[in-house]
């Protein structure tokens, strides 16, 4: 018989009750944040963008987690004996936290590369201290509850935008088509036009999410923590649970949210959802077979999943695209220009958070969009943080669900004692706050956007209390479950909905990048360290000791103070200030002051010296000043060149700052910086009608007549292969939009006519 270990020095100290609970409070008030305010701190933004603040913003409450986790290892180490519950976590973390470092060194764009390393590795941070914090089956319950119920105000969300906020804002469009379109940036008949009308006819239902395939992921997550408490009721056998009518609550919001998940027509998502479904019904229908077998039965899982990507690829390159309709059409040509990215860069990636630009040296002339990241997780992983990333990435989560795969002994099964975890009271008390939390951040969060005070505050009070309202009902649903901690098969059945509803997040980020939005990340990592908590539970793993000596102890957590300082000095505070000076710019900008805009881009840049989009910005404003101005004072040109010069030693694979230094060189009567320089952009960006014809056109104007034929003809022959798949893609919109300009093309075409008479130079 194995004896589950004990330490009594460590479970005698109810001092550490009130620092683990308000951590844990602290998660889940972020958790919550983070799944009902929109974060999108990729997004690629203009100088009048809405989102000039996003990525401070997702920057800070990854750096609140980031404390939350050190305020917690600071106090164990601390503590007489240091002790950590295990998680499964160790190797996977190491192997990507190495290639995050190294892909971060080698990248060309460090602001980003530390950004995105930060935003993206704090939500497995969180699951490490998730697992040490839930140390007991009704505190995972608590966050189960939570995202079952964040789940129900995301599907409320969406039953608004489908019936009501979609068509509200139809109706504003075709009433004043310009007053939507001066609010986000796009010209009217150009091709952003065309995309935003497409998208604002697709009716998307997105919820507090991005894309619908994010809010699908998201109300997956949901379901899987609804579908938990369901199968642990099911598998109950507590007369006073048994006994309640309030049983019906967790089926009732299943059915909500599932109704939600259909609203937005996330195909990844659903389909996700029904392969996971009839993959874990066929297991519980012969658990005890794959249980014997269950070698055998991974490997076959594994070459049906590698046969069937086999397949799929194969008629990739038969068809040049994928079966189904436009999104597998444009989906394969993600990945195939992520594989030729993938092929020249095979050790480390591109680095983390430099997907964006480096995509545009990849995309294909047909492709509609640029994008910031290739629709696929794994693809993803590969291309930005190397073969080591993923490999780490992949055994972070596959470790933890080998690991829950076993079905324990009645020996190693917790005992039928009631669980001493949270009480009512505490339970409402975590109710309390986070409602609050959200009533009081959310507006003022909006607010700082730029938001309609009144709006928010209303919507805010709408969606506190459908949270509050799910939280109660679903806390009355399983408030028996406390007396059933000792029956086994309520432990299979959580460890195995749990693991399948991982598997079945991951399947649907194949399709999409779901997985790394803030949100559907934080709440994915929160799921799984909820089957972490549950199998140590499950199996009796307590917390090990580790015995230190005190100086180390100490030592160690002076380094973790001194780690945080600069991770905050280096990672947070910079792009903080940056964003606050961007943003006093705009609204400058609004004000009709130009010099004041400048000023502000000025400090922005100089607070944060690893960024290069506010040196963009401003050399923008300086090249719009002379361009509106006296041309004859160059003040201002001289300026905007030294501003692109910055922000192409700041950034080298923006394609964007070599094109606007091209023209200020070309304005200046530089022509051989403004020759260098456009073939820079052209490199960085090969597919583009539209650096193509303002490189044939600088070349045309120093006599160098072939390469002016060359790239006039590049330019048209891209602009036709682009209007050609656009006609197939959209047969009934009508004549194809123009991305490279209706008078754009027809100068192109004309000068290559008249250069064709002319001899060619040698």
């Amino acid at each position: 018989m194995i004896k589950p270990a004990s330490n009594p020095t460590l479970k005698s100290r109810p001092a550490g009750l009130g620092l683990n609970s308000m951590l844990l409070g602290l998660c889940l008030c972020v958790l919550g944040l983070r799944c009902v305010v929109t974060e999108s701190p990729v997004a690629t933004t203009s100088a009048g963008s809405l989102n000039t603040y996003d990525l401070a913003y997702s920057l800070v409450l990854s750096f609140v987690l980031i404390v939350a986790a050190a305020l917690w290892l600071i106090r164990a180490l601390c503590r007489r004996q240091t002790a950590y519950r295990t998680t499964g976590l160790g190797i996977g973390a190491v192997l990507l936290s190495i290639a995050a470092v190294a892909g971060t060194l080698s990248a060309p764009d460090k602001r980003s590369a530390i950004s995105d390393c930060l935003i993206f590795l704090t939500p497995m941070l969180l699951c490490a201290l998730l697992v040490q914090l839930l140390d007991s089956a009704n505190k995972i319950r608590l966050i189960l509850i939570a995202l079952g119920a964040l789940g129900l105000l995301c599907t409320y969300e969406c039953a608004d935008q489908y019936f009501f906020t979609n068509q509200d804002t139809i109706d504003q469009y075709e009433r004043d088509p310009d007053s939507l379109l001066r609010v986000v940036g796009i010209d009217a008949g150009t091709l952003e036009h065309f995309l935003f009308e497409h998208r604002l006819y697709s009716r998307g239902v997105n919820g507090f999410f991005t894309t619908r395939n994010s809010a699908g992921a998201f109300l997956l997550v949901a379901l899987v923590a609804l579908l938990t408490l369901w199968s642990e009721q099911k598998t109950s056998q507590s007369k006073e649970a048994a006994s309640r009518g309030v049983r019906l609550f967790i089926p009732i919001f299943f059915i909500i949210v599932l109704g939600g998940l259909v609203l937005t027509r996330s195909k990844a998502a659903i389909g996700s959802l029904c392969l996971a479904s009839l993959v874990g019904a066929l297991h519980f229908r012969w658990r005890d077979r794959i249980r014997r077998h269950w070698k055998t039965v991974l490997l076959s899982l594994a070459s049906v999943a590698l046969l069937a990507a086999t397949l799929l690829v194969s008629y990739g390159l038969r068809h040049d695209r994928l079966p189904g309709g436009n999104s597998m059409l444009v989906r394969w040509q993600y990945w195939r220009a992520t594989c030729q990215m993938i092929a020249d860069h095979p050790i480390l990636g591109v680095g983390p958070g430099n997907f964006a630009d480096a995509y545009y040296r990849y995309k294909p002339m047909t492709a509609i969009e640029s994008i910031a990241d290739p629709h696929n997780v794994l693809l993803s992983l590969l291309s930005q943080y190397g073969p080591l990333g993923l490999l780490g990435f992949l055994a972070m989560i596959g470790i933890p669900i080998l690991r829950g795969r076993v079905q324990v002994s009645s020996e190693r099964t917790a005992s039928g004692a009631r669980d001493p975890g949270p009480s009512k009271h505490r339970f409402l008390g975590y109710t309390f706050v986070l409602a609050t939390f959200l009533l009081c951040a959310k507006p003022a969060i909006a607010q700082f956007m730029g938001a309609d005070p009144l709006l928010v505050v209303l919507s805010a009070f709408m969606h506190t209390l459908v949270l509050v309202a799910g939280l109660l009902v679903l806390a009355t649903a399983v408030a028996a479950l406390s007396q059933t901690d000792g029956v086994p098969e309520s432990h299979t059945a959580v460890t195995a909905v749990l693991s399948y509803g991982i598997v079945a997040l991951l399947i649907a980020s194949m399709t999409d990048f779901a997985l790394f939005e803030p949100g559907v990340a934080t709440s994915f990592w929160t799921l799984v360290a909820c089957l972490i908590a549950r199998r140590n539970l499950q199996q009796q793993i307590n917390r090990r000791p580790v015995l230190l000596a005190v100086p180390v102890r100490y030592g160690l957590s002076a380094l973790l103070v001194v780690c945080l300082v600069l991770c905050f000095v280096f990672g947070v505070l910079p792009v903080v200030r940056s964003s606050h000076h961007v943003g006093l710019s705009n609204q400058a900008l609004t004000r009709g002051d130009l010099r004041g805009s400048q000023h502000h881009l000025g400090r922005a840049a100089d607070w944060d010296p690893l960024a290069e989009s506010a040196l963009y910005r401003q050399g923008r404003l300086y090249l719009h000043d002379y361009l509106q101005g006296d041309k004859r004072d160059r003040t201002a040109l001289h300026a905007a060149k030294a501003c692109f010069l910055e922000a192409v030693a700041r950034n080298p694979s923006a394609y964007k700052s070599h094109e606007k230094l091209s023209n200020v060189c070309s304005l200046l009567g530089e022509e051989k910086e403004a020759l260098s320089a456009g073939e820079r952009a052209v490199r960085l960006y090969p597919q583009s009608g539209r650096l193509r014809f303002k490189l044939a056109s600088i070349y045309e104007g120093a006599g160098r007549v072939a390469d002016a034929v060359e790239h006039y003809r590049l330019a048209i022959e891209i602009e036709d292969q682009f209007q050609k798949q656009f006609g197939e893609m959209y047969p009934s919109y009508g004549a194809p939009v123009s991305r490279l300009g209706k008078a754009t093309l027809a100068t192109a075409q004309e000068r290559l006519k008249q250069l064709d008479k002319r001899p060619l130079d040698r």
